[in-house]
């Protein structure tokens, strides 16, 4: 589904929300100015013919019980006419919904993230890891879309509400975001822009 930023709040053992959305940077040099997009969803970017999407597919009144794995698929379309690079980054943030203080202790295993096998350490590996980001190791051509990056959300079996163990996860929201950047596919833009160094050649790129 395109263009909606679907939240899942729902109290069974725990309150959930999914996010999932789209931040981009735009940046002018001096003497060119690149491509890049700035955005969150539900309003997709759109800037000289430039235009890439975040795509979720969950059903948003299901019902998420601890422990259970759900399907929420994630991939990116690009429906510009603008050849792009492209990264991404999964952030997950936890509050009080009632303005309280957190559990003392959410595990380092509360939320997984179940990625498809295009993503570093799966068979048809599309993507590298970077310091925290996920580069696409191909040109992100116009009219294209990514393979599935993300396939599924298992939450913990031991995120209860009963307080039996000095914590209740009544009241918290589970924020899991997508923050992804696109720059036009051009070696100086991605260094501009990220830092980073991309050797394009042909379809591919290869990312330092």
């Amino acid at each position: 589904m395109k263009d909606k930023l679907n939240g899942l709040p729902r109290k069974t053992k725990f309150r959930v929300l999914l996010l999932v959305g789209l931040a981009l940077v735009l940046v002018a040099g001096s003497t060119v100015t690149y491509f890049a997009n700035s955005n969150s969803l539900p309003n997709p970017f759109n800037t000289n013919k430039a235009e890439v999407l975040v795509m979720e597919q969950f059903d948003p009144s299901d019902k998420w019980v601890p422990g259970e794995e759900k399907k929420k698929e994630v991939w990116f379309e690009n429906d510009g006419e603008q050849d792009m690079l492209l990264r991404f980054q999964p952030q997950i943030s936890w509050k009080d919904l009632e303005g309280g203080d957190l559990p003392a202790q959410i595990p380092d295993d509360a939320v997984t993230l179940n990625y498809s096998q295009t993503m570093p350490g799966g068979n048809n590996t599309q993507w590298i890891l970077i310091d925290g980001w996920y580069y696409y190791n191909k040109v992100f051509h116009a009219g294209e879309s990514t393979e599935q990056v993300l396939k599924s959300v298992t939450f913990s079996k031991t995120l209860t509400n009963d307080g039996h163990d000095g914590t209740d996860y009544s009241n918290v929201q589970c924020d899991v975001t997508i923050k992804g950047e696109t720059v036009q596919a051009d070696a100086d833009a991605a260094w501009t822009v990220w830092g980073r160094k991309a050797v394009i050649s042909a379809e591919d790129v290869r990312w330092n």
